[in-house]
């Protein structure tokens, strides 16, 4: 994995003659060293990172769903897989049922969103999940995938996965 620190070494190394780096380059190395993590050290801050994971696949469910006319009227499966990180530390610190993130509540959660009414794209229903799930106290991070199965006849299934990460999360910072 080549990253911009890399690439600035490579960058100063070439612009000058026989190799040898002149303060302004390393300067700049430095600065972008500090900036973008090598991949070693990304690889050991995220052997650090502790989650648990709750996680429910292929939930199968009919919904009114879709664009096109002929599938206004009629009920379609969707197949909804939710993979939910958590914080670990509520759970272990007191063993407490609120701390928990419960499947059965968010499989209902999501029964719910769908008996709301139709709802226009994957995507839309997708979004609507993550942030259900990203209500949940504990849920750092969430990936949803929904698929259509009947939606492309020489397709197994066609849909969308998305990943949405908690914003108010102490020292969490994310790129999108």
């Amino acid at each position: 994995m080549t990253n911009a620190y890399d690439m600035m070494s490579a960058w100063v190394e070439a612009e000058t003659p026989n190799g040898s780096q002149h303060a302004e380059g390393a300067n700049a190395m430095n600065e972008t060293q500090d900036i973008f993590p090598t991949s070693r050290q990304l690889a050991t801050s995220a052997a650090q990172v502790v989650w648990d994971r709750v996680f429910i696949h292929d939930l199968v469910l009919d919904a009114s769903i879709g664009i096109y006319q002929n599938e206004l009227s009629r009920l379609q499966p969707v197949n909804i897989s939710i993979d939910m990180d958590l914080d670990p530390i509520g759970a272990i610190a007191s063993h407490h049922r609120d701390n928990i993130v419960c499947y059965d509540r968010i499989t209902q959660g999501v029964k719910a969103i769908i008996d709301e009414g139709h709802i226009g794209l994957v995507e839309m229903l997708a979004e609507r999940i993550a942030a259900f799930c990203l209500e949940q106290s504990r849920v750092a991070h969430v990936s949803v995938a929904v698929s259509k199965p009947e939606a492309i006849a020489e397709a197994g299934s066609v849909g969308v996965f998305i990943v949405r990460y908690r914003n108010d999360l102490p020292g969490v910072h994310y790129c999108r």
